[in-house]
Order: C-alpha cells, then structure tokens, then sequence
C-alpha cells in the first residue's frame, strides 16, 4: 500500500482525535509547557523570598547567625533583591563582621534600594567602625526623635565606643538605652561587656545575669555569666555555667579552656587534662592558650616531659606569653638547665614589662579617648608580644582618629608582613613616610 508524502498526509493526533480536538490539546500542552517553564525560572526568586522571610523572622527572635546564613542563602538564590541585600548588610553589621557589610551594603545600593535608607545604615556602619566624630550628632537626634531605629542607633553607638576602647562613653550610651528599654537584653551585655574591659568584674556580673533572665538559653550570655563567676573566683557557681555552654558550643576553644582552667581551680586536675586533651587530638587548629594550659596542668601532675612538650608548643604559637615563660623557667630549673630558665626569665620579664605599660596606657586612655600615640603604643605594644589579633584594632582606631599617623603605618606595615601580604605592607610603609594614603579594611 503506498504512502501519502509528509505534506499530504494528516498527523496521527489529528486521525484519532479529530482537527479541533487535536488543536485543542497542543493550545493546552504548550500553554502548560510555558507555565511550567516559568514555575522554573520562577522557583528561585520564590524560594529566596521564603528564605529572607524566615531570616526576618529569626532577626525579630535575636538569632542574627541564623538570620544572616538564611539571607546568604537567599542572596545566592536571587543575588539582583536589593532589599535582601540590604538585609544581609545589616545583619552582618550588627554581628560585627563590618567589611562584608559594607560590601552587601554597596550590592544594596547598585541594585536599587531606596537611598535614604542605604544612607541610614552607611551612618550605622562608619559608627561600629569608631568614626563616631562623623556621625554621632545624626544618631543623637534619631534617638531624640523616636526614630524607628533608634534603638539600632543606641547599639551602634555602644558598639562604636566599645571599638575605641572609649568605656566611659560606651557606658554611657547604654545605661541611656536601658533607661528608655529596661528589657533590652542586648543593652544588658554590652553594659556587661564594658564594665569587664574597665576591671569592674562585680557589675559586669550584674549585667550579664540580667541579660541572661532576659535571653534565657543564649549561649553567649550563659559564658559571659559562667566566666565572671570563674574570674571573680567563685568556682562552684561558675561551673554548671560553664559546662552547659561547652556541651552547646563543643567547638569553640574558648568555651573549652574556660571550662577547664575551672576544674583546675577546683582541684579536678586530671579531668581538666583529658578535657583539653581529647580536645586537642579532635581538632586541626589548636589555639597557644590551649596548650599553654594543658602545660600547666601537666606540671601539676608533676609530668613534666609531658608539660615540657605542650609549652614549647604554646611558645612556639605565641612566644612573648607570660606566664608561659614562667612555668618554662621552673619546669627548666628543676631539670637543672639553669641558663636556659635565665633566658626564659628574661624574656617573662620583658613581656611583663610590656603587659605593665599597657595597663597604664589604658588608664590613661579612660582620660583621654582620642589620644592618638596612646592608641598607637597599645597597638605596638600587643604586636611585639605576638598578640596581632588584638593589637589590629587598636592601630586602626589609631588611624581612625589621624589617618596620617606614620608610626601607625609602620606598624601596620609590620603587622601586615606577617600575614604575607606584600602590597598592603609596601601600601603602609609608602604612607609611612609621607608618600601614599593607605586605606585599612577591618
């Protein structure tokens, strides 16, 4: 039987069904093809949504972690949602990590957030970055005026004072917002957090102890409580504090070394070791101060190879620690190695020469918040003794308050070689001497 050509003859579909019946369908079939296309294209920029409302949800209930890997989330779904992005910048600001703000906040800008707003939260962000002589007369009036973020204003003023090392003004601010928000949980630890850098350990404990009727469960706020009660050696009260917050936040060495220089004061000497030990052999990255620790408490059970060995691994990590140097003097003497615990002692004494100076430096400090070479020599000072992590902050506000300050750049040249970052010490060094401006990214 022959076969009619393509062009004559009709479409299976159009034989069994029926020209208009046939018609019908394909209508159905694409306009359901294009539906579900757009179901596609679409399901990301819905998802996004859901996830930046649950972040929203999440910032409303004081989980700002949680809110801002919901909004990463969300951003790498829909990248182009300026109101997202604006989302993310906040909350990375008010976690502290300001250089990533900063960046959410231009992506904001560039995709279209209202100005205004993206303005508000750039006053926001250069306050938490010290530059308060900047903004501080705007943030003065939204709080007079009841502004709705007001209270964001208040925390970035605290935080923005805390970042100077400026306690007085810090303290300041937050007892005025607790004055206005007495069950601001938040207002309670950044007091806390002020009066612990001024040595004033009884009413830091005040504060964190409201703040934690306030935020039951935050784990932030239970080892603030537990580590005041450790400091102000109150050892027993301290230690059910302590151990709750290891079990909730098991990775965290801080928590850890707290928890175990706790046992130690108590007598547990041998608990503590295994503590730290089994620590140290389920983690790559294992902080001085953990070892260091573990060297004292070896030394405490008289072992003393074993202590020799996890000191000159604290040693080597951080060198200039005092009493680090100290157990390494007398464990050396004991051994009969009286010229090497000579050198220890030196370099003990060198460093608490250093730590001494500091501390007076900062009592100077509570007088005059804005003096730069003061700000400078802490910054240097902390440097020398390996503490770069804590000395960088301090030479940044110093540039902060004189953004041509050569020793600052020097230092910062130094503290920037370390890392092994070439230009940004060759950057620091040229403005140093006067021929370059360079900028610090925090």
């Amino acid at each position: 039987m022959a076969t009619s050509p393509p062009s004559q003859s009709r479409s299976l579909l159009s034989i069994r069904l029926g020209p208009r019946l046939a018609y019908g369908l394909l209508v159905v079939l694409t306009v359901v093809a294009v539906a579900v296309g757009t179901w596609f294209v679409a399901l990301p920029a819905i998802r996004a949504w859901q996830l930046t409302r649950a972040a929203e949800e999440a910032a409303q209930a004081d989980d700002l972690p949680r809110a801002a890997e919901l909004l990463r989330q969300a951003v790498q779904l829909h990248p182009g949602d300026a109101g997202t992005r604006f989302l993310l910048a906040r909350t990375l600001r008010r976690l502290g990590d300001l250089s990533s703000a900063r960046r959410e906040l231009a992506e904001a800008a560039r995709s279209g957030h209202p100005r205004e707003e993206v303005d508000l939260e750039n006053i926001f962000l250069l306050a938490q970055y010290g530059d308060l002589d900047a903004v501080e007369d705007t943030l003065q009036a939204l709080i007079a005026a009841n502004h709705p973020d007001a209270e964001l204003a208040l925390e970035a003023l605290v935080l923005g004072y805390l970042a100077l090392h400026d306690l007085r003004n810090a303290d300041r601010w937050a007892t005025h917002w607790l004055n206005r928000h007495p069950s601001a949980w938040k207002a309670w630890l950044l007091r806390g957090r002020t009066r612990e850098q001024g040595v004033q350990l009884d009413l830091a404990l005040q504060d964190y102890l409201r703040a934690a009727e306030l935020k039951p469960g935050d784990v932030e706020i239970q080892f603030r409580v537990g580590d005041m009660l450790r400091r102000l050696d109150r050892y027993s009260e301290a230690l059910p504090h302590l151990e709750a917050v290891a079990q909730a936040d098991p990775a965290n060495p801080v928590r850890i070394v707290a928890l175990a220089r706790c046992l130690r004061s108590l007598g547990r000497t041998q608990e503590a070791l295994r503590l730290l030990d089994a620590w140290r052999q389920s983690h790559a990255d294992v902080p001085a101060e953990l070892f260091a620790l573990l060297g004292r408490l070896a030394a405490d059970l008289h072992r003393t190879e074993e202590s020799l060995t996890w000191l000159r691994q604290a040693e080597r990590l951080s060198p200039s620690d005092e009493e680090t140097l100290n157990t390494l003097a007398t464990l050396s003497r004991e051994l009969g190695h009286d010229a090497e615990a000579e050198k220890y002692d030196a370099r003990a004494r060198d460093a608490h020469q250093k730590l001494k100076r500091i501390d007076s430096l900062l009592r100077n400090l509570k007088n005059e918040p804005r003096n730069v070479a003061i700000r400078y020599e802490i910054g240097w000072l902390l440097l020398t003794l390996g503490h770069d992590d804590k000395a960088f902050p301090w030479l940044v506000s110093a540039l902060e308050q004189d953004p041509d300050h050569g020793p600052t750049h020097a230092a910062l040249a130094e503290y920037y070689e370390t890392l092994g970052d070439q230009a940004a010490a060759r950057n620091h060094r040229l403005a140093a001497a006067g021929k370059a401006k360079a900028r610090v990214e925090r």
